[in-house]
Parts: C-alpha cells; structure tokens; sequence
C-alpha cells in the first residue's frame, strides 16, 4: 500500500504499531514545506527557522513513539509544536552576545590602560574569528534535540 493515500493518523497509527520509519519520512514530506515557511514568515530568519524546525521534528518525533499520547489532528497538533518552539526563539536571547563575560580569552588585569586596550583588541579579534568561524560551520540539524533523535529518523529530517 502507497503511504501517499494513507492519512495521517493512519500513518501515525501505523507507525506506532510497526515501527515504519516510511510513515514518518511521509508526515515530514507532507508537512515540512509549511512548517519551514511558517517560521520563516514569523522568524524572518533562515537559520533560526532551521534551527527551530529541527528542535520541533525532534519533539514531534519523541511524541509520535509514545503510543500513550493521543494525536487526533496531527496538522493541528505538528503545528501547534512548531509554534510553541518559535515562540519560544522569541523568549530568550536569540544569540549569545560576543560581549558576554563567558567570552572574554583573556583575562583582564588592571595594569596600565595601555595593556588593557591591548587585551580588548585582542579580545575583539578572537569573538570575530569565533563568530565568523561558528558563521561558516553553522549546521542546522546540530541542535541538542536533533541529536537526541534515533539516527534512522535523523536520516529522514536530513535533506
């Protein structure tokens, strides 16, 4: 039987009684295009829509493997999830700022004003080598919750 023609809680059903990874690569076929144009139209930002649609299959995953979990409308439901997680982007820090203390190399010791110039500037351009070297290995599918994911699902959310 094509899993095309299956609905969703058909799919969600099955999956839970089989263990069918298919079903899920069908839901996220399905749904991932909307999801992802969802949080870009809210986020305005590529990366963090990644990010979060990431973090959102990973907690959707979670759910669909707990047969103790109803799911009557799994669009409803999918989107509902992907909402909380933007919403949640919005209530914390987007990114951790450079300015931070965390950030500081190197320690700053109150010796002369020349030294201390000389520690920020060095200070400045190790956060920009860091920021700009964390810009270009940016992997969106490296969050903690896509890890806590069962690698033959993360092979499905991989595009």
């Amino acid at each position: 039987m094509k899993l095309s023609l299956l609905s969703d809680s058909e799919l969600i059903k099955r999956y839970r009684r089989t263990g069918d990874c298919n079903c899920i690569e069908e839901l996220y076929k399905r749904y991932k295009k909307q999801h992802y144009n969802y949080l870009l139209f809210t986020l305005k930002d590529e990366t963090a829509a990644e990010d979060i649609l990431s973090d959102a299959w990973g907690k959707i995953l979670r759910y669909l493997a707990r047969e103790d979990y109803p799911i009557k409308n799994f669009m409803s439901w999918s989107f509902s999830v992907i909402r909380t997680k933007a919403i949640d982007f919005f209530s914390r820090p987007q990114y951790e700022s450079l300015d931070n203390p965390k950030f500081q190399f190197l320690p700053s010791k109150q010796h002369s004003p020349a030294k201390e110039v000389e520690n920020c500037e060095r200070n400045t351009s190790i956060n920009e080598a860091v920021s700009q070297l964390l810009e270009r290995l940016h992997l969106p599918y490296s969050s903690p919750s896509f890890q806590r994911i069962h690698p033959n699902h993360q092979k499905i959310l991989l595009p």
